[in-house]
């Protein structure tokens, strides 16, 4: 309950820091520049054989790069906060690169991303281990000054889990957050 809440409360004050934001160009969104995104949402795993983690919160960070206006690359970092059926902690934490192509461009840029990384499942009392994961999804960017915006994005997550698991899971992720521009060119 308080997890909902939290997150409920982080994406209020999101939405509404843009009501009082000056619009203007999308210059700091282009190649040379970079990008920094603290983002939350919600994680939902696949079954994990028989240990059922629930959907639950999710929260990280992404760097990226414009290499060109329409392509990007992005490292990043997030944490699932879960639990297993029988309540014990059930976490995913992940670290990922991925390749973004960036197609419209002003104030409104959708985007689709392909990427790599290792998913480090802690799940407390039945197995700890890091197996290597892809990812693919879309989502968008809105931005509403020179550099900042909002960013959503719905990712699809395969890692073949080893260990007590042993199976091929399919984690689905619904994030949002700031979308912070910053401008390299000199």
């Amino acid at each position: 309950m308080m997890r909902k809440l939290v997150t409920a409360s982080l994406l209020a004050a999101i939405f509404s820091f843009g009501v009082f934001a000056e619009r203007g160009d999308a210059s700091c969104f282009e190649a040379g520049c970079f990008e920094l995104s603290p983002f939350a949402g919600i994680g939902m795993p696949d079954s994990y054989g028989t240990l059922d983690p629930g959907d639950d919160l999710l929260v990280g960070l992404r760097l990226g790069h414009f290499v060109t206006d329409q392509f990007s690359v992005e490292a990043s970092a997030q944490r699932l906060f879960s639990e297993t059926a029988a309540n014990t902690d059930a976490d995913i934490s992940s670290l990922r690169l991925n390749l973004l192509w960036n197609f419209l461009e002003g104030n409104f840029r959708p985007f689709v991303t392909v990427g790599g990384g290792a998913e480090f499942h802690d799940f407390s009392g039945n197995f700890s281990r890091q197996d290597p994961s892809a990812n693919a999804g879309l989502g968008f960017r809105y931005l509403f000054a020179e550099n900042l915006g909002f960013r959503f994005d719905g990712r699809y997550v395969y890692t073949d889990v080893g260990g007590v698991v042993a199976d091929a899971q399919s984690n689905l992720e619904v994030t949002g957050g700031l979308t912070i521009g910053l401008d390299a060119r000199g």
